[in-house]
Formats: structure tokens, sequence, C-alpha cells
């Protein structure tokens, strides 16, 4: 690292990250599902990319099971963070 407190400012945008991104996973599946509409997206994806999508597949993963897993992964990371800073020494 360049400085030296570069490890600690590496781990502390490191861990931060971590929980951020299941979190903002979880918003934008919700938004899609409940506010945008699990079957007018399937209805879009259907349109744009003219393939054909399976009915009740869909619909069940946008609604249950990907926030589940969304959910179930942030607490995961959120009860495993920890921090490897105090195996250096901050200060040279």
């Amino acid at each position: 690292m360049v400085t030296e407190g570069g490890m600690h400012i590496f781990t502390l945008v490191d861990s931060g990250l971590a929980i951020v991104i299941p979190f903002v996973c979880l918003c934008e599946v919700v938004a899609i599902a409940y506010f945008y509409g699990g079957m007018r997206y399937a209805r879009d994806l259907r349109y744009m990319l003219n393939i054909n999508i399976p009915v009740m597949c869909f619909p069940v993963c946008w609604y249950a099971v990907t926030p589940f897993v969304c959910t179930v992964f942030g607490f995961y990371l959120l009860q495993s963070s920890s921090s490897i800073v105090d195996q250096y020494s901050i200060i040279g």
C-alpha cells in the first residue's frame, strides 16, 4: 500500500462493500418485483429478448426466492464480517 494506513483503509472499504452490495441487490429486486410488477417485467423481457420465459418459475423467483437469498446472504455477511486490521501495525 502507498500510505501507512493503507491496509486499514482497504479493509474498511472491502468489508463495507461486502455488506452494501446484497442490500442494494435486495432493493433492486423489491423495486422490480413489487413496484414495477414481476409479471410485467417478465412480459417486457419476453418482448425484448424474443424468448419464451416459464410462466410460474419467473414470478416465484422474483417474488420469493431472490429476496430470501439476498436477505440470508446479507445477514451471513453481517455476522461473518471480521476485520484483519488487528494483525497489521498502522504506525510503521
